[in-house]
C-alpha cells in the first residue's frame, strides 16, 4: 500500500495522507519527481517504460521511452524520492549532492519536481526493474528531439524540454 503526503497549491504539506490509486480532491495535490541524468558525452539517459505486468498499476508513460520518475511517498522530501525513484527503476545509487532541483510545476492533481544531474556509467551494465522498465540507453539531444516527433519519447512540453536543456551539460 503506497501512501502520499498531500500538498495545497504552494506546495505546504496538509498533514493528509492519501492511498496511490484514490482521489484527491480538488485543490489538493500529490508530489512527483522527474529524475534526468547526462554524462560528459553529452547524451541523456533514458527509459523505456514497461508494459503492465501482473496487477502492478502502472503510469501512462507504459510502453513509451521516458525519463525516471515515480510519486513521493508519505514522510519523503523529494530529494529522497528521486534518489529512490533513480535507484528502484535503474539500480543507480546517486549522490544527493549531484542532483539540483530545476523546476517545480502545479499540474492538474499534482506538483511535479524536476531534478538534474550527471552521471558517467555505462548503460550495458544497468540493473534496471523489468517490471518497471523495459530498456535504458544514452540519448543526444538530437536524438531525443527525433524520438519525441516520432512519438516514440513522452511529450512533456516544449518548455518543459528547454529548461532540461539548459541545465544540463554545464
Amino acid at each position: 500500500m503506497e501512501l502520499w503526503d498531500i500538498y495545497d497549491a504552494n506546495g505546504k504539506n496538509l498533514n493528509k495522507k492519501v492511498r496511490r490509486g484514490n482521489f484527491i480532491p480538488l485543490g489538493e495535490y500529490h508530489l512527483v519527481v522527474h529524475i534526468w541524468l547526462y554524462n560528459n558525452k553529452n547524451e541523456f539517459l533514458i527509459q523505456k517504460r514497461n508494459k503492465p505486468l501482473g496487477n502492478k498499476p502502472l503510469d501512462s508513460y507504459k510502453n513509451i521511452w521516458a525519463c525516471t520518475g515515480g510519486a513521493v511517498l508519505a514522510g519523503e522530501t523529494s530529494l529522497d524520492a528521486a534518489i529512490r525513484e533513480t535507484k528502484e527503476e535503474m539500480g543507480i545509487n546517486l549522490n544527493k549532492n549531484k542532483l539540483i532541483k530545476i523546476d517545480r510545476t502545479l499540474c492538474d492533481s499534482y506538483i511535479q519536481d524536476v531534478w538534474i544531474g550527471e552521471w558517467n556509467g555505462n548503460s550495458d551494465n544497468i540493473k534496471f526493474d523489468p517490471v518497471e522498465v523495459q530498456e535504458v540507453s544514452w540519448v543526444t539531444e538530437k536524438k531525443l528531439n527525433e524520438m519525441i516527433r516520432a512519438g516514440q519519447f513522452y511529450n512533456y512540453s516544449e518548455k518543459y524540454f528547454s529548461n532540461i536543456i539548459a541545465h544540463s551539460f554545464i
